[in-house]
């Protein structure tokens, strides 16, 4: 928190470190600083530099409260504004993954294609709106295979056991259920504390 607090400090036009505070106070607990005011008081001095910034983060924000109406109405202000950068979309559909809504992940993953259709994170977007539907799960395995095999295991794109619990779930709807498990567990590997991963097995009713 100090140092996010001194990087705001010596530039108060520094968004990236006005996102970090605030996620840390959104997030911290309160004997370590944690205060949802503070938070907020960032999301807004993030808005009154750039207001697709700080929609962005009061989303987050409702995000975290357990709010995802108030999140999304955030969201779709970002999508009707138009945002000539790829990460707000990206950003978008990490949300509508978290609520598996398929329609409004195709709606931000297409929009950020027109700005780069070359983005490999377009991949795993695009596959887990088909899991999430339920349809074209063999295109699905194609896409996760595909953004797996080609794209680093990065702290800024979708992880690589996420993906592998997307396939694992293509594979379940398919009633694959070896194929599945051998998903399920490499994301385990990949991250020991995966929860869906385990629920998966256990949907599966096999071990981890």
């Amino acid at each position: 928190r100090q140092e996010f607090q001194k990087s705001v400090d010596l530039n108060p036009n520094n968004l990236v470190a006005r996102r970090n505070l605030m996620e840390f106070y959104l997030e911290g607990p309160w004997v370590l600083g944690g205060s949802r005011d503070k938070a907020w008081q960032q999301a807004e001095a993030i808005a009154s530099r750039d207001p697709v910034q700080g929609l962005l983060a009061r989303a987050a924000i409702w995000k975290e409260v357990d709010q995802p109406a108030k999140a999304e109405a955030e969201y779709r202000q970002v999508l009707n504004s138009k945002p000539r950068r790829i990460e707000p979309y990206f950003e978008m559909a990490d949300f509508y993954q978290s609520q598996n809504d398929a329609a409004n992940l195709e709606t931000a993953t297409e929009a950020a294609a027109a700005l780069d259709p070359n983005d490999p994170r377009l991949a795993f977007y695009r596959g887990v709106a088909r899991v999430v539907r339920g349809r074209e799960l063999a295109e699905a395995e194609k896409l996760l295979f595909g953004y797996l095999s080609r794209t680093p295991n990065r702290s800024d794109y979708p992880s690589h056991a996420s993906a592998y619990v997307w396939l694992g779930q293509a594979y379940e709807l398919e009633r694959k259920v070896q194929e599945a498990a051998q998903q399920f567990r490499a994301a385990l590997r990949l991250d020991p504390g995966r929860s869906e991963a385990r629920k998966g097995l256990g949907r599966l009713q096999l071990d981890p």
